[in-house]
């Protein structure tokens, strides 16, 4: 990198902005800003790249319907993949599922995803285990896995998946015909519903104390459940629950098809639970309907929770090991939502499907691809270039604290222990993006930004004291 280009560079833009804003001042600012950049540009010196080699090969953390996904179409631009299940086979939350609002058929679409899998020679699958540790910078990574095993390769893809929320509430498990929506979409599917009265909850274990979050896919999934009672037991009378009907996109069609067939709505209110009794084994459910201002008692054959999906309980060990965030609702959490919706800040880790938070089959596949073009930017280049305007650290002034170790947000930073007797931090140039975090924490003004030394600093602030 030329620094006196970048700095002229800098010196144009600094003036075009003083020039709008006031241009009776813009020849003295001009004066001022030149005379800065001057002294500055004397103590500069050339900033170099530092090139890595790129292992063409990726890593996926999770066997379900966006990790397969994902491996597939890896596996289609010639690289090679190691794919990782923690769990005894692929499939994930995908193998739960019996029918889905899009109208695909799970089973289906998990048999074939598990064929071509298994068949396609470019992705090596590891059953049953988990990763244990992690090693390296993008495009150069080198994993253990718990059975030992090491794989090398250049990104990751979490791909870990959800669980079901697990009902403690509406006493669930006290009574066979209070069931989640999962378990009874299973028994409508088979044909084993023969009910006159059903009545859905929304909401549960969602937009609550303990997860304030909504569930997402919880009242599109329910209006598709209520439609299709409705068409298999026309005369059964269904009542939804509700506090919001949150039917995003075209799904907003089901919802309207789910009142023209007769399903009742009750809305609730946000603060008044539904009460369920359990009345000589038979169910009794009182709610207060926040339109007609009354408590309603009603007495269904069965009571069915639309449950949500909840964040892997494993998230939290398997972001430290892999140094990215979780959200406060346990969900991995990408770098920005909207301009890098994929992406970790730790470059080279992506991120796709329930394991970032509740999606539908076509908006996880969609997520897997998205997630695997991103990767492939790192996989086709043979050679990485990074560093130029990155951070420096002076041994003899280091004092191995560790402080600019805890505060870099991209773990560029680490102490060197080989010898204890002379503890000092290490830069590592690929992963440092030259924010400066560590060179204002540093307690021994041991770190500087190559390009915004302290020298040059202080000759523009003496150039700038001078001028005035």
């Amino acid at each position: 990198l030329n620094p006196h280009l970048f700095e002229m560079a800098n010196i144009r833009d600094q003036c075009s902005w003083v020039h709008m804003q006031n241009p009776e001042e813009a020849t003295q600012k001009s004066k001022e800003l030149v005379k800065m950049a001057v002294a500055k540009a004397a103590l500069l010196k050339p900033l170099y790249k530092t090139k890595v080699e790129t292992i063409p090969s990726a890593l996926i953390i999770g066997g379900g319907l966006a990790g397969m996904t994902a491996a597939l179409e890896i596996s289609k631009q010639g690289y090679i993949v190691d794919l990782i299940e923690k769990s005894d086979q692929l499939g994930g939350h995908l193998r739960n599922l019996v029918s889905t609002v899009q109208g695909e058929n799970p089973k289906e679409l998990l048999k074939e995803l598990q064929q071509q899998v298994k068949n396609d020679k470019n992705i090596r699958i590891h059953i049953g285990v988990e990763l244990d540790k992690l090693d390296g910078y993008i495009g150069n990574f080198t994993s253990t896995l718990t059975n030992k095993e090491k794989v090398e390769h250049g990104i990751i893809i979490v791909a870990t998946g959800g669980k079901e929320y697990q009902p403690t509430e509406y006493q669930y498990g006290k009574h066979p015909n209070i069931m989640t929506q999962q378990e009874f979409d299973e028994k409508l599917e088979s044909g084993k519903i023969k009910a006159k009265n059903i009545a859905i909850i929304h909401c549960v274990g969602a937009r609550d104390d303990n997860n304030t979050e909504c569930g997402r896919i919880c009242c599109s999934k329910s209006m598709d459940s209520a439609l299709k009672i409705k068409q298999k037991l026309p005369d059964a009378n269904v009542y939804s629950i509700f506090k919001d009907i949150r039917t995003y996109g075209f799904k907003e069609k089901i919802y309207q098809e789910a009142g023209e067939n007769g399903v009742v709505f009750i809305r609730r209110d946000e603060d008044d639970i539904p009460e369920v009794k359990i009345v000589n084994n038979k169910l009794e459910l009182s709610v207060q309907d926040g339109v007609l201002d009354r408590r309603l008692i009603l007495h269904p054959d069965i009571i069915v929770l639309s449950n949500a999906i909840v964040a892997d309980p494993d998230n939290g060990k398997l972001a430290k090991l892999l140094k990215v965030p979780l959200g406060k609702d346990g969900f991995f959490l990408e770098a920005h939502v909207k301009l890098r919706p994929l992406d970790f800040a730790t470059e080279g880790i992506y991120v796709c499907g329930l394991a970032q938070g509740p999606k539908f089959i076509d908006e996880t596949i969609s997520q897997a691809c998205g997630a695997v073009s991103r990767a492939c930017t790192v996989l086709s280049k043979k050679i990485l270039e990074a560093g130029g305007v990155v951070s420096s650290v002076d041994e003899d002034l280091c004092g191995g604290c560790g402080t600019c170790e805890t505060i870099c947000p991209y773990n560029a930073i680490t102490v060197d222990f080989t010898d204890p007797s002379n503890l000092v931090a290490r830069v590592n140039e690929i992963l440092c993006k030259g924010c400066g975090t560590c060179v204002g924490g540093c307690p021994e003004k041991a770190i500087s930004m190559k390009g915004f030394s302290k020298k040059q600093l202080m000759a523009q602030i003496t150039a700038m004291a001078e001028g005035e």
